[in-house]
């Protein structure tokens, strides 16, 4: 199980020590370094991007267009 907390920085270095004391937990910082994107996933927006690029004018503004769905519901 992977539990993920927020402390307050000032009571982070505190808590940090006593967990260590544990045995059965496990630190880690940083980025979970098993995590790659998938090669369909940069494809994807390799070609959204360059859809973007050749058209800049086409994107839509976000809050208008959730406004527009509000609206429609």
């Amino acid at each position: 199980m992977r539990v993920n907390l927020e402390i307050n920085d000032n009571k982070a270095q505190a808590f940090i020590d006593f967990i260590k004391t544990l045995d059965y937990v496990k630190i880690s910082e940083g980025v979970d370094s098993d995590f790659t994107i998938p090669e369909w996933h940069k494809n994807l927006i390799s070609e959204r991007l360059e859809s973007y690029n050749k058209n800049p004018d086409s994107i839509k503004d976000f809050k208008k267009t959730l406004d527009d769905l509000r609206k429609s519901l």
